[in-house]
């Protein structure tokens, strides 16, 4: 259910006259966002807050001539334009592609193998792996046991 403000705001968004298209201004304007407890906070993109700077991506600004100290200086304290802006869009992009990459057969064979390594790692110092083997299973380093007592 969707109320007569949410379905008059959607509807003004969505005009697709640009000259008779809602405005940013009268999006703030409009009754259905003044419900809201903090609109101002409700104009913000979702998403977790900055924490940690990627130091890479700022590096990649670097090429565009932007100076490292400012570019940070723009993100921790917030601020909204053309610099903030362009480090979000290479922190998405940098995240696209490692999903792309991680998705890819390569990588799950690489984790695979990893998962081998550590789980051949984790046994690494047993010196009697047959204590870890089911009665009646082979180990790696002996044939299949003939014990009465799993019969």
């Amino acid at each position: 259910h969707v109320s007569e403000h949410g379905k008059s705001i959607i509807t003004a968004m969505l005009m697709t006259n640009p000259r008779r298209r809602i405005t940013t201004q009268q999006i703030r304007l409009h009754p259905w966002l003044s419900l809201a407890a903090d609109p101002e906070r409700s104009l913000r993109p979702a998403g977790p807050e900055l924490d940690i700077v990627e130091e890479d991506v700022l590096e990649e600004l670097t090429q565009f001539g932007i100076p490292l100290d400012y570019a940070r200086s723009c993100l921790l304290q917030n601020k909204h334009n053309q610099i903030t802006t362009t480090y979000h869009l290479l922190v998405q992009r940098k995240r696209r592609m490692i999903d792309k990459v991680m998705q890819s057969p390569y990588a799950q064979v690489v984790q695979h193998q990893n998962l081998t390594e550590d789980i051949s790692a984790s046994f690494q110092g047993f010196q009697d792996v047959g204590d870890l083997a089911p009665c009646g299973y082979p180990t790696p380093a002996e044939p299949p046991l003939a014990d009465p007592s799993c019969q």
